[in-house]
């Protein structure tokens, strides 16, 4: 006779009592990774599974050497957690669907290829880890992840964005690094609440005209790129406080750059620069300067303004002279000013060097 069994009918598996749905689905993995044990907490290594009133609520498969998931998975309604991360997995079941609860999942280093569309109707996540896989587009389902706060799809294969992730405006961390997207949807800058945006290691050519609008912008990282420009909205981050933009082709910065009171860091090395406007003295909570491997041939006065100042990287430039106002800089620890053309340094160069030693900095 067929028996029908219940969705709160109990099973026990591994010492506690869960529901029949999700405890079939547990024995479901355990046929490719052996019993999975209770744990308390699921981190982005764990084995093991969680609990909560007799319902699977986290579930981490680090480290199987899983290459596919059941179909089943979407079973597990109330799931809260889903660590998948140092696999083999190549792709994703539609039934990854019905997760709708699912707030962290986390499916690094696998080597997926694509991402089903309908990962849009996980519409509780707020944080997805695509970090080391082998995506070469993101779909435009991921356009519907509004309470999404934290998305890494670094080192992949993405040469594009969707136009709909700027719909994600609730994203505070955006994570890019190591793909080869060429340019971004302008309207990315509505994501209007990202506090960090790491495109570092891409082939952007350019950066949106309005980056401006990113008003809680905190850290920006666009280094080893093709930049050959900042848009001049660049000045409009007044909450920035690091921007790197390293390994690019910029021969200048826009006048803007010095609007940005709160910077901490800037990092500007091997680019073509020839000229550091006096207007950097602007810039006064700057911390760690780093105008290395560029072509620059002198430091303007106002750098001895930069009273926060502690570390001024100009190595492997083309300077001749140093300014004397650079001993104004008190807080000054790391000078690096080795490759350049001080070979014969004249008195007052050898006088700001001797005062800097005296001060305790590290000369390099």
């Amino acid at each position: 006779m067929f028996q029908f069994v219940h969705e709160f009918e109990l099973d026990e598996y591994e010492g506690v009592s869960i529901i029949q749905n999700d405890a079939d689905v547990l024995k479901e993995f355990e046929a490719q990774t052996g019993k999975i044990p209770l744990v308390s907490k699921i981190n982005w290594d764990t084995f093991g599974f969680m609990v909560e009133n007799q319902r699977v609520t986290g579930l981490g498969i680090h480290d199987k050497e899983l290459t596919s998931l059941p179909e089943s998975i979407g079973k597990l309604s109330n799931l809260l957690v889903l660590v998948l991360t140092a696999n083999q997995l190549t792709s994703l079941p539609e039934s990854i669907g019905n997760l709708t609860n699912l707030q962290k999942l986390k499916i690094d280093y696998n080597i997926l290829t694509s991402l089903p569309e309908n990962i849009g109707n996980l519409t509780n996540l707020q944080e997805l880890n695509l970090f080391g896989n082998r995506l070469t587009c993101l779909p435009d389902g991921i356009g519907k992840l509004t309470n999404l706060r934290e998305l890494d799809v670094c080192f992949n294969r993405l040469t594009s964005l969707p136009e709909l992730m700027g719909n994600l405006t609730n994203l505070e961390e955006l994570w890019i690094v190591a793909n080869k997207i060429i340019f971004l949807p302008e309207n990315i800058t509505n994501l209007v609440n990202l506090q960090d945006l790491n495109l570092f290691n891409n082939e952007l050519i350019y950066l949106p005209k309005d980056i401006g609008n990113l008003q809680n912008l905190q850290n920006l990282d666009v280094a080893y790129n093709n930049l050959t420009s900042l848009p001049n909205s660049i000045g409009k981050l007044s909450k920035l406080q690091e921007l790197s933009i390293d390994s690019n082709m910029l021969t200048s910065f826009p006048d803007s750059i010095f609007k940005l009171t709160n910077l901490v860091v800037l990092t500007s090395a091997f680019n073509a620069l020839t000229c550091l406007p006096d207007k950097i003295s602007e810039l006064q909570n700057l911390q760690k300067l780093d105008l290395s491997y560029t072509k620059l041939t002198s430091l303007p006065k106002g750098i001895g303004m930069l009273q926060k100042l502690q570390k001024l990287d100009v190595s492997f430039s083309e300077l001749n002279s140093l300014p004397k106002e650079i001993v104004e800089l008190s807080n000054l620890r790391v000078l690096g000013i080795d490759g350049n053309w001080l070979f014969s340094l004249p008195e007052h160069v050898k006088k700001v060097l001797d005062t800097l030693r005296e001060m305790g900095c590290d000369i390099q």
